[in-house]
Protein backbone atom coordinates (compact mmCIF):
# COMPACT_ATOMS: atom_id res chain seq x y z
CA UNK A 1 0.00 0.00 0.00
CA UNK A 2 1.26 3.59 -0.91
CA UNK A 3 1.49 6.58 1.34
CA UNK A 4 -1.68 8.27 2.08
CA UNK A 5 -2.57 11.08 3.87
CA UNK A 6 -5.40 10.84 6.28
CA UNK A 7 -6.60 13.06 9.34
CA UNK A 8 -5.68 12.20 12.86
CA UNK A 9 -9.10 11.07 15.24
CA UNK A 10 -9.38 12.90 18.19
CA UNK A 11 -7.58 9.51 20.14
CA UNK A 12 -4.72 9.97 17.79
CA UNK A 13 -3.99 13.46 18.52
CA UNK A 14 -4.35 13.03 22.03
CA UNK A 15 -1.90 9.75 21.55
CA UNK A 16 0.45 12.15 19.85
CA UNK A 17 0.35 14.99 22.03
CA UNK A 18 1.31 12.70 24.45
CA UNK A 19 4.85 11.73 23.40
CA UNK A 20 5.63 15.26 24.22
CA UNK A 21 7.37 16.02 20.74
CA UNK A 22 8.01 19.81 20.57
CA UNK A 23 7.36 21.96 17.51
CA UNK A 24 10.17 23.17 16.19
CA UNK A 25 12.05 26.32 17.86
CA UNK A 26 9.85 26.18 20.65
CA UNK A 27 8.38 24.85 24.10
CA UNK A 28 5.14 24.74 22.87
CA UNK A 29 4.40 20.47 21.79
CA UNK A 30 2.91 19.75 18.66
CA UNK A 31 -0.27 18.69 17.79
CA UNK A 32 -0.82 17.30 14.25
CA UNK A 33 -3.99 17.35 12.49
CA UNK A 34 -2.88 15.39 9.72
CA UNK A 35 -0.11 12.40 8.82
CA UNK A 36 1.23 10.67 5.52
CA UNK A 37 1.14 7.20 6.12
CA UNK A 38 2.14 3.69 4.72
CA UNK A 39 0.03 1.23 7.51
CA UNK A 40 1.41 -1.83 5.79
CA UNK A 41 5.56 -0.69 5.64
CA UNK A 42 4.94 0.93 9.00
CA UNK A 43 6.35 4.49 8.09
CA UNK A 44 4.69 7.16 9.36
CA UNK A 45 5.24 11.44 8.21
CA UNK A 46 3.97 14.10 10.32
CA UNK A 47 4.76 17.85 10.06
CA UNK A 48 5.31 19.37 13.18
CA UNK A 49 5.28 22.94 12.36
CA UNK A 50 7.36 26.04 10.78
CA UNK A 51 10.45 27.64 12.01
CA UNK A 52 8.37 30.88 12.44
CA UNK A 53 7.77 34.26 11.72
CA UNK A 54 11.31 34.67 9.96
CA UNK A 55 11.37 30.97 8.50
CA UNK A 56 7.91 30.14 7.64
CA UNK A 57 8.98 28.58 4.89
CA UNK A 58 11.51 25.87 6.72
CA UNK A 59 9.23 22.95 8.56
CA UNK A 60 10.54 20.49 10.42
CA UNK A 61 9.08 16.73 9.79
CA UNK A 62 9.30 13.62 12.13
CA UNK A 63 9.46 10.84 9.74
CA UNK A 64 8.81 7.55 11.33
CA UNK A 65 10.91 4.63 9.70
CA UNK A 66 11.83 0.92 10.13
CA UNK A 67 11.07 1.74 13.82
CA UNK A 68 13.35 4.77 14.00
CA UNK A 69 12.21 8.68 14.44
CA UNK A 70 13.92 10.94 12.54
CA UNK A 71 13.50 14.64 12.43
CA UNK A 72 14.54 16.17 9.05
CA UNK A 73 14.30 20.19 8.29
CA UNK A 74 12.99 20.75 5.00
CA UNK A 75 12.56 24.15 2.42
CA UNK A 76 9.53 24.40 0.96
CA UNK A 77 9.92 26.26 -2.55
CA UNK A 78 7.02 27.44 -4.71
CA UNK A 79 8.60 28.75 -8.53
CA UNK A 80 5.62 30.77 -8.54
CA UNK A 81 2.17 29.91 -11.14
CA UNK A 82 4.21 29.89 -14.01
CA UNK A 83 5.75 26.65 -13.19
CA UNK A 84 4.07 23.31 -12.41
CA UNK A 85 5.92 22.01 -9.50
CA UNK A 86 6.73 22.36 -5.72
CA UNK A 87 9.78 21.79 -4.11
CA UNK A 88 10.50 20.48 -0.81
CA UNK A 89 14.46 20.77 -0.23
CA UNK A 90 16.59 20.36 2.30
CA UNK A 91 16.83 22.98 4.80
CA UNK A 92 20.02 24.96 5.45
CA UNK A 93 18.93 24.47 8.96
CA UNK A 94 19.74 20.91 8.84
CA UNK A 95 22.95 20.42 7.77
CA UNK A 96 24.05 16.99 9.70
CA UNK A 97 21.48 14.63 8.45
CA UNK A 98 22.70 11.77 6.62
CA UNK A 99 20.56 9.64 4.00
CA UNK A 100 20.76 6.34 3.00
CA UNK A 101 19.33 5.27 -0.09
CA UNK A 102 16.38 3.42 1.22
CA UNK A 103 15.11 5.99 3.54
CA UNK A 104 16.21 8.71 1.38
CA UNK A 105 13.72 6.53 -1.65
CA UNK A 106 10.62 6.17 1.31
CA UNK A 107 11.03 10.22 2.82
CA UNK A 108 10.93 11.66 -0.72
CA UNK A 109 8.01 9.36 -1.30
CA UNK A 110 6.35 10.61 2.01
CA UNK A 111 6.84 13.99 0.66
CA UNK A 112 5.42 13.78 -2.55
CA UNK A 113 2.41 12.48 -1.02
CA UNK A 114 2.38 14.91 1.59
CA UNK A 115 2.64 17.52 -1.27
CA UNK A 116 1.88 20.99 -0.09
CA UNK A 117 0.00 20.28 3.64
CA UNK A 118 -0.68 16.76 3.98
CA UNK A 119 -4.26 16.77 3.69
CA UNK A 120 -6.63 13.82 2.70
CA UNK A 121 -8.23 16.31 0.56
CA UNK A 122 -5.98 18.28 -1.44
CA UNK A 123 -5.55 18.82 -4.53
CA UNK A 124 -2.41 17.99 -6.43
CA UNK A 125 -2.98 19.25 -9.99
CA UNK A 126 1.61 20.27 -10.62
CA UNK A 127 4.41 17.93 -9.58
CA UNK A 128 5.95 17.52 -6.21
CA UNK A 129 9.98 17.41 -6.38
CA UNK A 130 12.10 16.60 -3.59
CA UNK A 131 15.72 17.95 -3.36
CA UNK A 132 17.91 15.94 -0.48
CA UNK A 133 21.58 17.10 -0.43
CA UNK A 134 22.17 18.85 -3.46
CA UNK A 135 20.96 16.30 -5.53
CA UNK A 136 19.38 17.62 -9.13
CA UNK A 137 16.06 17.24 -10.50
CA UNK A 138 14.25 14.57 -7.87
CA UNK A 139 11.18 12.73 -7.64
CA UNK A 140 8.45 13.67 -9.46
CA UNK A 141 4.90 12.90 -9.05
Amino acid sequence: MPFVNEKLTEEQMKEFVSRGIKRPWSELIANPIYRTIDVERNMCLWELGNLGRDYFDHYMFLFEWNGEEHFTIMEYIDPGASEDYIMWSLSKFDKNVIFNKPFAEDFKEALIQYAVNGRPDQVVDFNVKVNLKGENENDNK
